[in-house]
């Protein structure tokens, strides 16, 4: 199995799915902009698994 250690942005470029597992805190509210959306592969998904404590969005589609 391979293994690479990526940004972010590589990440969201290169995965048809990507989960997002976090509270919402000052460094993860909005952590997804809406230009790294644009940046996204055509067809893939990004979920937000919400939890007790998240209750703003840490993904921004505006």
């Amino acid at each position: 199995m391979y293994v690479k250690l990526c940004g972010l942005h590589e990440v969201l470029q290169c995965s048809d799915f990507v989960s997002l597992h976090l509270p919402l805190t000052p460094n993860t509210n909005q952590l997804i902009s809406h230009s790294a959306i644009s940046k996204m592969k055509k067809g893939s998904y990004c979920m937000r698994c919400r939890t007790h404590s998240c209750r703003k969005s840490t993904i921004n589609t505006r």
